[in-house]
């Protein structure tokens, strides 16, 4: 018979892994990564934020201009650049 496994999570650790400036750089690579795939006019805001009640780093990517929210409704250029994302160093 399988034995019940139990979990405890050490916050304060998991803050200060989540919020270390190695996940921080990450987040803000991946971000990049997507701005670029998706092409001119697309920029990203980095930030911290408090999510979830605890401050974390956070990465958005938006279209600055006309022409890249154009890109964006009629070829969906920001929706498809997002698997950039998972090959961003």
């Amino acid at each position: 018979m399988a034995t019940a496994v139990r979990f405890e999570w050490n916050h304060e650790e998991f803050q200060r892994i989540l919020n270390s400036a190695q996940i921080r750089d990450r987040i803000n690579a991946m971000g990049r990564a997507v701005a670029s795939a998706a092409g001119e006019g697309f920029e990203v805001e980095e930030y911290t934020a408090n999510y979830g009640g605890s401050p974390r780093p956070m990465a958005v990517v938006r279209a600055a201009t006309y022409e890249a929210r154009l890109a964006e409704a009629r070829d969906k250029a920001l929706t498809r650049a997002l698997g950039a994302a998972s090959g961003a160093r």
